[in-house]
Formats: structure tokens, sequence, C-alpha cells
């Protein structure tokens, strides 16, 4: 079923995400730690 912006009520908001795992990689992968890394690390967060 392709998707049309008709299928959606006007007041439909599209919207797009993504992650710093996604984009950066991980240390499995070679990468550093990511700034998200350090926010969940630290205790409180």
């Amino acid at each position: 079923m392709p998707f049309k912006r008709k299928n959606f009520p006007k007041s439909f908001l599209f919207g797009t995400a993504t992650a710093a795992y996604q984009i950066e990689g991980s240390s499995f992968g070679g990468a550093g730690p990511s700034h998200w890394d350090t926010f969940s690390a630290t205790p409180g967060n």
C-alpha cells in the first residue's frame, strides 16, 4: 500500500528521528564514546 498525504488527517504531522548509536556506531565498531554515552553514564540522568 503506497503512502500518500491524502491518506492522513490534515492535522497529522510527519516526523523523523535518528540516534547517535545508529550514526556514530559503538565501541564495538571502533568508534569512541558519544555525547550520549557520557550523558547516560552520569548519575541522575
